[in-house]
């Protein structure tokens, strides 16, 4: 039963730390090995968590600020830099979509108002 848990923490470090540095380096160009590390926790704790019942929501919420901890230190030591990042939700990193080949956090907001609204419709004439 403990190798299990054991899993499931490490697994969750894993899984902030990508988050983490998906959220730092946001302009940073090749987010696939990122995405697949995401994907890949996700579905393993997901897989522990149907092995061992006792792997609740409550109990990786009990793990949650000492995994994050431990992941911000790694993300910054590997990225060599401070992480802008103060906290993640549930949310953030269970259900939100991170998708290197139609990642939004790379737009630039400078860009938005040189576009029109929406393309397929030509501006009205006045």
């Amino acid at each position: 039963m403990a190798n299990e848990h054991g899993a499931v923490e490490s697994q969750l470090v894993r899984l902030m730390k990508h988050i983490i540095k998906w959220l730092t380096q946001r302009f940073y160009s090749d987010k696939g090995s990122w995405q697949k590390s995401i994907d890949d926790a996700r579905s393993q704790i997901e897989k522990n968590r149907k092995i061992r019942p006792s792997i609740t929501k409550n109990w990786i919420l009990s793990l949650w600020e000492k995994c994050f901890k431990k992941a911000t230190k790694e993300a910054e030591d590997e990225m060599r830099q401070d992480s802008n990042v103060e906290g993640l939700t549930w949310d953030d990193v269970f259900e939100k979509p991170f998708d290197a080949d139609n990642d939004d956090s790379k737009k630039d907001d400078s860009k938005d108002s040189q576009e029109p609204e929406n393309p397929e419709k030509p501006p009205e004439k006045t």
